[in-house]
């Protein structure tokens, strides 16, 4: 199921090299996951209280901000063309997020479409390297926006804000100081919050030059 929620694998290298201490590597690597989950409950209840629009918005800037981790994958596999395809579905998605065309978006994607864009989701099973993950939920956190203009479920949006942090976590378990592990990953839960701050305060029938104010903001917390 590709949209499953899927955990990196613990980094078996850090273990071989860290053998005496592989029982504490463990421990702080299910400590992660506790604290992953009960941020990541924090920023759903946020979601929630959002207009369905403005819930979309927010899970089309969590692609935003990783869209650069899929654009690599994608040119490293020589799929240039497939990259202009995803510019445009997230381009399309930002506009459908205005109330004079989120009445709509249920028609904006084809099922061809969507089939493509999920035919673009990396297979971590062929590949497990990190830079594979982070194009992996880059474009799952794709789909979850393009389902939820078909479907307006939270749970879509919800998992986008996950995907991010999920690959916030990948790059803060591969830093060697523990401490400053734990401040990225806090880190990042305080800027989806700033985020979903931001979007809270737009009026509700925010413009294409709203938006555009938006996607430069967000630029400065882009992950790639």
């Amino acid at each position: 199921n590709i949209f499953a929620t899927r955990y990196p694998k613990v980094n078996e290298d850090r273990i071989f090299h860290d053998k005496e201490n592989w029982i504490e590597i463990l421990h702080l690597w299910k400590e992660l996951k506790t604290k992953q989950l009960g941020m990541n409950e924090e920023i759903n209840k946020l979601i929630d209280a959002l207009p369905p629009n403005k819930q979309l918005l927010f899970g089309v800037c969590c692609v935003k901000r990783i869209e650069n981790c899929l654009y690599k994958f994608l040119k490293n596999k020589e799929e240039e063309p497939a990259a202009i395809v995803v510019e445009g579905a997230i381009d399309r998605l930002f506009k459908s997020c205005v109330l004079a065309y989120f009445a709509n978006s249920c028609m904006i994607f084809s099922e061809e479409v969507q089939a493509f864009v999920e035919y673009l989701i990396p297979d971590t099973d062929a590949d497990g390297s990190n830079e594979v993950l982070y194009a992996q939920n880059a474009a799952i956190a794709l789909v979850y926006c393009i389902r939820f203009t078909k479907e307006q479920n939270d749970d879509f949006i919800h998992y986008c804000a996950l995907k991010i942090l999920e690959t916030i976590d990948v790059m803060a378990f591969n830093i060697s100081d523990n401490e400053r592990s734990n401040i990225l990953v806090l880190q990042e839960t305080e800027t989806q919050k700033r985020i979903i701050k931001l979007i809270d305060a737009m009026p509700n029938n925010f413009d294409f030059n709203e938006i555009e104010a938006l996607k430069e903001t967000i630029a400065q917390f882009s992950i790639d």
